[in-house]
């Protein structure tokens, strides 16, 4: 009985892992040594409520509007959780890029990406990939897009703490 117990147990964080957030290839060196970084969002492949990001704006009349808003959500949660490793700031001068690839956004805000982390020159030293975060339960399709970005930070910025921290000690 316990033996079963425990195979399942093993079994349960298999799954959780297959499915978690991980470095896909490069490294985090850089970023960990710069701890600071220009921040893009990219939509360019993205596929919203089952449309391109073009088509979804003109379903949507208040994308463009609410772009702001939704870049600050995931903005503000993943500089509160990197904390002193990593502040990341739309516009800001700094020679390394984060760029947020927005993969897949479903009906209920849930949202997939990944994370690239890119050279001055465009070379791309890291990318983080398998994001997956929740969206909202109540409200506006743009309301649930907004709690999917906001945990979308979350997850990110839990992520590269851990892995900034690492990078920093070797």
């Amino acid at each position: 009985m316990m033996r079963k117990l425990i195979a399942l147990l093993m079994l349960c964080f298999a799954l959780l892992n297959a499915n978690a957030i991980r470095l896909e290839s490069g490294s985090l060196k850089e970023l960990a040594k710069a701890r600071e970084a220009r921040f893009e969002v990219d939509y360019s492949n993205a596929v919203i409520h089952g449309m391109s990001e073009e088509e979804f704006a003109q379903y949507e009349l208040d994308w463009d509007k609410d772009q702001p808003v939704i870049i600050a959500k995931f903005l503000g949660t993943l500089n509160d959780r990197t904390g002193d490793y990593l502040m990341v700031a739309k516009g800001k001068n700094a020679p390394l890029t984060l760029r947020w690839v927005v993969l897949k956004i479903n009906t209920h805000g849930d949202i997939t990406s990944e994370l690239h982390v890119i050279a001055e020159d465009g070379t791309i030293l890291a990318n983080i990939i398998e994001l997956n975060a929740e969206g909202g339960t109540f409200g506006t399709k743009l309301n649930l897009i907004k709690d999917g970005a906001e945990e979308s930070g979350k997850r990110a910025g839990s992520y590269l703490k851990r892995q900034l921290k690492k990078a920093l000690k070797d």
